[in-house]
């Protein structure tokens, strides 16, 4: 199974442009080798983080007393968290990422958010196959973060779409998501580009 990881700078966009309200747990949901867990453990203590992951031995990277983690599928999982982070995997004809939302959106309560790192294309396609624009006009998110840059999750050159962050406030129900292009600071954000 591949490893994705979130670019550092990709995590610090969202912490400009939200706020966790409360003193509750955040779940980051397939949280891998804990790149997200990472940034924001940076800003929000430890132990209001936890993270779920089905591989073993990305958690066991993780491993801190302070860090509460599970091992298993996110899509199965009851537990309780006043927000959700994620950067849901796509799983192509099986809608992994739309079922990520969907189970967050379920084990969050009223007013907590679900965070999640999608391709913008997610928000305007899969109508066909998924009915995706049915359940978003449904569960529209509040707000949309495009960023400005295009990340690259295997270290190399930048993924070939362009990315951002839905923010779903649950029992907020929105005509239409705010739409917003997210600044990155360009000293956070790596490249290999020459200048002349």
């Amino acid at each position: 199974m591949n490893v994705y990881h979130t670019p550092e700078w990709v995590t610090r966009v969202l912490l400009d442009v939200v706020s966790f309200p409360g003193e509750g747990r955040i779940l980051d949901a397939g949280c891998g080798e804990g790149a997200i867990l990472k940034v924001l453990s940076e800003e929000i203590s430890l132990e209001r983080l936890a993270g779920i992951d089905l591989r073993q031995d990305c958690l066991d990277a993780l491993r801190h007393p302070d860090l509460l983690l599970y091992q298993g599928d996110f899509l199965g999982h009851a537990g309780y968290y006043d927000h959700i982070v994620m950067n849901p995997p796509y799983g192509g004809r099986e809608n992994t990422a739309h079922r990520f939302v969907e189970h967050a959106l379920d084990l969050v309560p009223k007013g907590g958010l679900v965070c999640a790192l999608l391709r913008l294309p997610w928000f305007a396609s899969g109508e066909v196959r998924h009915g995706r624009a049915s359940w978003l006009r449904a569960n529209m998110p509040q707000k949309i973060y495009a960023l400005e840059r295009r990340p690259s999750f295997t270290g190399g050159g930048t993924d070939g779409t362009d990315y951002g962050w839905g923010v779903w406030r649950k029992g907020i129900h929105p005509l239409c998501a705010e739409f917003h292009i997210a600044r990155c600071l360009e000293k956070e954000i790596p490249t290999t580009e020459k200048t002349p």
